[in-house]
């Protein structure tokens, strides 16, 4: 199986972009992406990012960057692309809307089946075992009340991305990492991990 490859701050800093790119040279993938946008809420915010990740890959060499809101497309195209990424924006919803769509499925499918899987953010934060630690972070994010924190589990470890923005929280993670006996995995803005 390729490997998942999880950043804070997505494909934006050089570092990041340089590792994403060695990989796919290393693994020979091509280079075809989807990336799922249902995270990012806000119009606006969301064609920025759907522009510069348009202009950033193309001028690597991508032949196709594509796009798709899960809440509202239909996800089993997800299934024609070597590379899925999902961007980062508001957890809760992201996570509901995944699990609506059947998208956790598909994702292990692709995962299991050849394709590379990325995750940005709240889109690292889901493809983990739960985003549990987000509800304790951020409740004021969790506007439509979900209560079932079990993520995708496409990878075993429970990821808090931005975790340097955290740092005066720290004893709130160590409490729920001690009262749920679970790790987590900690990456810093700028910085990514690979699984």
């Amino acid at each position: 199986m390729l490997p998942v490859f999880l950043t804070s701050n997505g494909l934006y800093d050089d570092a990041v972009f340089t590792q994403f790119n060695k990989i796919l040279q290393e693994h020979n993938i091509e280079k075809k992406i989807c990336l799922i946008t249902t995270a990012i809420k806000d119009s606006e915010s969301r064609s920025f990012h759907i522009n510069k990740t348009t202009v950033q890959l193309t001028d690597v060499g991508f032949s196709t960057v594509d796009f798709i809101d899960i809440a509202n497309e239909n996800p089993r195209i997800l299934y024609n692309y070597p590379i899925v990424c999902i961007f980062g924006g508001n957890p809760f919803y992201l996570l509901e809307q995944i699990k609506k769509a059947k998208v956790d499925d598909i994702l292990i499918d692709i995962r299991e089946s050849g394709s590379m899987i990325l995750g940005h953010s709240s889109g690292a934060v889901v493809l983990g075992k739960t985003i549990k630690h987000a509800n304790i972070l951020h409740p004021e994010w969790n506007e439509i009340g979900i209560t079932d924190f079990d993520a995708v589990g496409l990878i075993p470890e429970i990821i808090l991305p931005h975790h340097n923005r955290y740092l005066g929280q720290e004893q709130k993670l160590v409490d729920l990492e001690i009262k749920e006996n679970l790790k987590l995995t900690r990456i810093e803005d700028g910085h990514y991990i690979v699984i």
